[in-house]
Formats: C-alpha cells, sequence, structure tokens
C-alpha cells in the first residue's frame, strides 16, 4: 500500500507540474511596461511571399500545445525604442500619453524621427497619434520640418486573455460594375501553450483571425471566401504572426507572410565623434572579441553620409540597427549589448554612401 501512496503522489505531483509548466496565461494592464515601458526595444523582422510550412495548432482552451518558429530568411527588419511620453519633443501635443515609441531612419541628406503615441482608455490600449520630424538639407537647401497625426485608432482591448475576442467593424467597398464588396472579420484568441521562438521558448496565447470576403450584385451573393491569420503574444512582449494560404486553418499549412517582434532591453547605442578628421573609410575590429554580453565598435567616416551600421548572425537575418542616419567626417564608436541573442559568430555591416565593409564577432556566454 505504501508504494501504491508513493505512486499516486508522484503522479499528482507530475499532474501539477505540468499544470504549472503550461498553465494560460492572461495578460493586463499591469503587463504593459514589459511591451511598452522605457529602455526597452521592439526588433522586428518581416518576409512576404514567402513558402514555408509550419505547425498553427488547433483551437483549444483546455490542451496546451507547442508551436515552433518556422525557418525563413528575412528582408526587412525595424527598430522601435520606448521612451516616456515627457522626453519626447511633442509631449505637449499629447498630454495623455501613457506610452510612446520612437524610431529613426535616413534617407538621402534626410534623417526623419517617428514617434508614436499611446493612451489606455477604459482597459484599451489605443494609437492617439503620430509626430514626424525631418531635418537635413535636399540639394542644399536645409530642412528642418515636423508633422503632426491627430487619430484615435483602437489597437487592443485588455485583458487579453484565452477565450478573450478583438472587435472588428465590417469593411463595405463598391468595386465597380454593381459589385458590392463586403470583408467581415472575426479574431480570438482560442489557444495557449509554448512557444518556441529563436531567443528561447516561452508561455503564450494564440488568437486566429478569418477574414471573409464576400461579393454581392444587388443582394445576390456571387463569391465567397476566407482566409487565414495567426498570432502568438508572450507576457515578455514577444510577438509572431502569420498568414497563412487561404484555406487552411489549422495543423501544417503553408505560410505567405511571416514576422516576428522580440522586445529587447534599449542597446547602448550612443554614437560619439572625436576631433580627429578621417582620411578614409575604415571598419575597425569590435573590442573586446571575443564579447560577453557588450562590445565595441569603432569606425570613421571621411565624408558626411548617411550611414548605417548593422549586426547579423549566420543565418543573414538582421539582430540590430546600430547605427541609422547621416553622420559628418569622423571617427566614431558604437557600442551593442547582447544580452539577449545566443552565443555564436555575428556579422557587422557598415555602410556609409556606396562604401561597405564587413567584420565578424564572436559573443561567448
Amino acid at each position: 500500500m505504501k508504494r501504491v501512496s508513493y505512486w499516486f503522489q508522484f503522479l499528482i505531483f507530475a499532474a501539477l507540474y505540468q499544470s504549472s509548466a503550461f498553465s494560460q496565461i492572461t495578460l493586463t494592464t499591469s503587463d504593459l511596461p514589459n511591451f511598452f515601458g522605457a529602455g526597452k526595444s521592439w526588433l522586428s523582422y518581416s518576409a512576404s511571399n514567402v513558402r514555408v510550412t509550419m505547425d498553427v495548432g488547433t483551437s483549444s482552451n483546455v490542451t496546451p500545445q507547442s508551436w515552433t518558429f518556422p525557418v525563413v530568411v528575412f528582408t526587412d527588419s525595424s527598430r522601435s525604442d520606448n521612451v516616456l511620453p515627457s522626453s519626447t519633443p511633442y509631449s505637449a501635443e499629447f498630454p495623455g500619453a501613457a506610452y510612446a515609441q520612437s524610431s529613426t531612419m535616413a534617407q538621402t541628406g534626410l534623417t526623419i524621427q517617428y514617434f508614436q503615441f499611446f493612451g489606455l482608455s477604459n482597459d484599451s490600449l489605443y494609437n492617439i497619434g503620430l509626430a514626424e520630424h525631418a531635418y537635413g538639407s535636399i540639394k542644399g537647401q536645409a530642412i528642418d520640418t515636423s508633422i503632426i497625426n491627430y487619430v484615435k485608432k483602437f489597437d487592443v482591448h485588455l485583458p487579453i486573455q484565452l477565450g478573450g475576442s478583438t472587435p472588428h467593424s465590417p469593411d463595405t467597398s463598391d468595386i465597380g460594375g454593381g459589385f458590392i464588396q463586403i470583408v467581415s472579420t472575426t479574431e480570438a484568441y482560442d489557444a495557449f501553450g509554448t512557444l518556441n521562438l529563436p531567443n528561447g521558448s516561452f508561455q503564450a496565447l494564440r488568437s486566429k483571425k478569418v477574414e471573409t470576403t464576400s461579393v454581392y450584385s444587388g443582394s445576390t451573393l456571387t463569391n465567397s471566401y476566407s482566409s487565414y491569420s495567426f498570432s502568438w503574444i508572450t507576457r515578455e512582449g514577444h510577438q509572431l504572426q502569420v498568414s497563412a494560404d487561404t484555406g487552411a486553418s489549422s495543423g501544417n499549412v503553408t505560410l505567405t507572410n511571416v514576422s516576428v517582434s522580440y522586445v529587447v532591453a534599449t542597446p547602448a547605442t550612443a554614437v560619439k565623434a572625436t576631433s580627429e578628421m578621417p582620411a578614409r573609410f575604415e571598419l575597425k575590429q569590435n573590442y573586446p572579441n571575443p564579447f560577453n554580453p557588450s562590445t565595441a565598435i569603432e569606425f570613421q567616416i571621411s565624408s558626411r553620409e548617411a550611414t548605417r551600421l548593422t549586426v547579423f548572425n549566420v543565418l543573414g537575418q538582421e539582430v540590430a540597427t546600430l547605427v541609422n542616419q547621416i553622420l559628418d567626417p569622423g571617427t566614431y564608436t558604437a557600442a551593442w549589448s547582447a544580452a539577449s541573442m545566443p552565443s555564436g559568430m555575428y556579422l557587422y555591416r557598415l555602410q556609409a554612401g556606396n562604401a561597405v565593409e564587413v567584420k565578424k564577432m564572436l559573443l561567448l556566454k
């Protein structure tokens, strides 16, 4: 009887452990700092028109599932830094903002800064506006201008939990020839489990979005079809979104679009120039190398150029943008913190105008 009792206790412990390991998560307003807290950044990567497969699972509110990030080569990347609304030049324009994000891009002769502002209302997160600041010169003409867009666009209702849904209004449009097109959308959090990403495994909620397009001639339905997309969200702020072929809604499906966002500590990307005027373009070896978790990269440019310093993993995926701005001639140092990245070889690439140079560095944890 004692042995049976031990086995019974073991089974109870195993069941409790499994329940804890795969417990359903609920995201509330108290979790928003994981996504939007100042000092954190979103590193986002996307690829469109891909043909890769992924097991997206199925709808279930009782059985935990496991999803694995598909192997894909990304074609686009971006970085957004979370900042305090009060620290931006446009805080007076958005006095009700709870969160703000900043991003920067360079165009020929111009640096463009974007500031996105978010507000909270009735446990919902809203996009309340965007400020754009462009400065630099074009053909010798100095440019320094700001554009502010005031909007109030619903982003997400909180709490996010299994069984919850996101409201969508039907979209009706006249497509000509006497035909009317109506797109109806439903989106619900319908599954939970473990999401396996390149930076680790995380408990996640899955949402399934169904867009049904119906075409009418008068009151007669002439055509109807549905498309499916899925997204996963973790308490840490990481997110994965995929679009499936029309008609595929569970199990192994072929994907057409994949995007992922990681929340990391904002990299130390402050760039400092020396007074020395360099005579040539040069990218120097990072120091220290190998490193853990931070390293410094020194480079020099000999003319005013739109400059990008980026980091790639060995698969060719961009994992960090350290510099993306117009720089004057000089010697600069940029720092990279790789605390959230796995050990391994990385490539860093400097481009200033038409000049490009690439070097290797090794992260050892």
